[in-house]
């Protein structure tokens, strides 16, 4: 398929992205109402910090509009408790009104407990199930 253009918004570990031409680098990547980036504004692991909504509204101010940061890094997960001693983890989609954080869905990627006030979606098999709005 010589006519279908990759677009590839780097991560930290898109050190060495092939050369085709095929494939567009991107560090930002305007897809309609979604601003796709890696890290959210403001993650900072060190500190637990995923996002900073205010340094996200500075960078891109239209994300206060119809627009929304879409991002990864963080590897979004949680801990369903059940009955007993009974746990699920699962992966999970995030959103809130400005910031979308995607999972991740490679089998070795572990799980980031966000504890940010959002909506929170879970992926169970082959579905997507509606965790909820969980507040921080």
């Amino acid at each position: 398929y010589p006519s279908t253009k990759f677009i590839l918004v780097r991560g930290n570990h898109d050190f060495d992205p092939p050369d085709w031409t095929e494939l567009e680098l991107h560090l930002t990547y305007r897809a309609g109402p979604f601003i796709c980036l890696h890290d959210p504004p403001g993650c900072d692991f060190d500190k637990n910090i995923p996002f900073n909504i205010d340094k996200a509204e500075q960078e891109f101010p239209d994300i206060q509009g119809q627009n929304m940061l879409l991002c990864g890094h963080l590897h979004p997960g949680a801990i369903l408790k059940g009955r007993g001693r009974t746990r699920a983890r699962l992966k999970v989609f995030f959103f809130n009104d400005q910031l979308g954080i995607l999972p991740a869905f490679g089998a070795l990627t572990g799980h980031y407990p966000l504890q940010e006030k959002g909506q929170y979606f879970g992926i169970i098999e082959n579905s997507i199930l509606n965790l909820g709005s969980w507040p921080k």
